[in-house]
């Protein structure tokens, strides 16, 4: 699951995978620091399958997706925060009695309203494609053009999905 930060230098964005600094986030970003009740799921299963399994394609990662968002029956509002789980669900927000909120939204904002290349940094390789493929799909029907160099930092995200977040936020610092 992601959240985003402004990184240095001032034109590079990361998006670090630290459930406490997603809930401060969450908390101050989304719900102006209300009192409002959070519950962060993980679903590494989905994230092991679609990286491992050359069956569990487009259309098995969409309705594996929506039937295990439709299981969240008492959430008001879902924020998604996993770009692999927004990818896969795809158009199907509709399907849903609560409103479902992808967290790279307004991260592409923020990149579409940027002047000149913008450096993007991803510790989960695996994220890559579905994120660039929305991205230049927010940005195209908005009128956008969006110029971005990509850094993927092929040995970090293990350490976070490990717990070793200390070695995870010093490999992300070094970059």
């Amino acid at each position: 699951m992601k959240t985003f930060t402004r990184s240095k230098p001032d034109d590079s964005i990361t998006l670090p995978s630290r459930p406490s600094i997603q809930s401060v986030i969450y908390r101050r970003c989304f719900f102006g620091d209300t009192d409002v009740d959070l519950h962060h799921t993980v679903d590494s299963s989905f994230i092991e399958r679609a990286t491992q399994d050359p069956a569990f394609d487009q259309y098995k990662q969409q309705t594996y997706a929506i039937n295990r968002l439709k299981q969240e029956n008492e959430a008001d509002l879902i924020l998604l925060t996993c770009t692999q789980y927004i990818a896969a669900l795809g158009d199907q927000q509709h399907l849903f009695k609560q409103p479902i909120v992808p967290i790279d939204e307004p991260l592409f904002e923020m990149i579409c309203e940027k002047q000149g290349p913008l450096q993007l940094v991803f510790s989960n390789p695996d994220t890559v494609e579905g994120t660039m493929q929305r991205l230049e799909s927010y940005a195209t029907e908005r009128g956008k053009q969006v110029e971005v160099e990509l850094v993927v930092m092929e040995d970090a995200f293990h350490l976070c999905l490990n717990g070793d977040m200390q070695a995870y936020d010093e490999q992300i610092k070094s970059s």
